[in-house]
């Protein structure tokens, strides 16, 4: 348990043109943060657009937290501090999303809900 809430862990494999869940929060009224991120992104050929972002329950984008344009492979730590990114509203989920073939993303978030 952290001092902010109770941990969460989320994990998501995304390949060619695709959204995924990564994690959502947990239990009504809940808000996630996230503190610290990996991403192991793999391309082929042209050029992907990676989307992190938050989303409802039904799918919809609520707020893109990072884009990244990928040409190549590559390999991403992140680190939003302790506190972390907070999440603009509860019941909320954070996803991942990517645009363009030949292409697969591996990501790993962590960070807490309260």
């Amino acid at each position: 348990m952290s001092i902010f809430g109770a941990n969460i862990e989320g994990m998501a494999s995304i390949a060619s043109i695709m959204t995924a869940t990564i994690f959502a929060a947990q239990g009504s009224g809940t808000r996630w943060h996230i503190t610290k991120g990996f991403m192991s992104v793999w391309r082929g050929t042209g050029v992907a657009l990676i989307d992190i972002m938050e989303t409802d329950s039904t799918g919809s984008d609520t707020a893109t937290i990072m884009t990244i344009s990928g040409s190549a492979p590559y390999v991403l730590p992140i680190d939003w501090g302790e506190k972390g990114w907070a999440a603009s509203s509860a019941n909320s989920r954070l996803a991942g999303q990517i645009s363009g073939s030949e292409s697969a993303v591996h990501c790993l978030f962590t960070g807490y809900v309260r």
